[in-house]
């Protein structure tokens, strides 16, 4: 397996496969985008994507979340290059992409004349949750294609929708520490904390539904997040 980058540290599970089978693509052509619809199985945060490559290259790569055709701004995107054949593992975990069991989004493919070339099935298709499209339209039809993938889920903490957040900020001797406090939430399940949306820990609620955690930040303001439940709070630093 060769690898873009280093894998996620948090565990994660195996959502949607759709197996090596009978079929190549060209993904080199500067003139072909490839957009591989995909439905979620297992809510929660997208961490990785693997696709599988029969002819070293690079391409563009990207994920947009939505039905296909998609052509708005991506929500991750990246160089991919793949230097053997196999499995390409490609950590997406950075976008932060939420997700919840049934919606869309799409693997896309954007040839770079640099080789890249993957596989997949058809005659039929063997993923039957979403269709493969090319340059805007079903490619040969319905159900006919679908490449090789397999999708990576960190399971989404079970917010209960009473769950509370509250931010603040003291000065220490020469730092700011900003804390982040989860009211009611499930004892027992794992929340992500976040601040300013880029460092995240894991929080674990107590058997009263409580989490919290500190951070370790700069005079200004900051925002706190634990965005599985959709809550914020803005504290200011002074």
């Amino acid at each position: 397996m060769v690898s873009l980058s280093a894998s996620a540290a948090f565990a994660e599970v195996l959502d949607q496969t759709s197996p090596v089978f009978n079929t190549g693509f060209n993904g080199g052509s500067s003139s072909l985008t490839w957009q591989q619809e995909v439905r979620v199985g297992i809510g929660g945060t997208l961490t990785r994507v693997e696709i599988n490559i029969n002819n070293p290259g690079s391409a563009f790569f990207f994920i947009n979340v939505g039905a296909p055709w998609q052509n708005d701004a991506n929500d991750f995107e990246a160089t991919i290059t793949a230097n053997a054949t196999g499995d390409l593992s490609i950590d997406v975990s950075s976008a932060n992409i939420q997700l919840d069991v049934d919606d869309r989004f799409v693997i896309g493919i954007k040839g770079t004349d640099q080789n890249l070339g993957f596989t997949g099935s058809g005659f039929p298709g063997l993923y039957d949750r979403g269709e493969l499209w090319l340059n805007g339209q079903v490619y040969v039809g319905a159900g006919q294609f679908d490449i090789a993938f397999k999708t990576y889920m960190e399971e989404g903490a079970a917010c209960n929708g009473g769950e509370s957040l509250k931010a603040s900020c003291r000065a220490k001797r020469d730092y700011f520490q900003a804390k982040g406090v989860l009211k009611g939430g499930t004892p027992g399940a794992e929340y992500t904390m976040c601040i300013d949306g880029g460092d995240c820990v894991t929080v674990v609620a107590n058997d009263r539904g409580k989490a919290k955690n500190k951070f370790r930040t700069t005079a200004g303001s900051h925002t706190i997040s634990v965005e599985e439940c959709g809550l914020s709070r803005v504290t200011d630093c002074s």
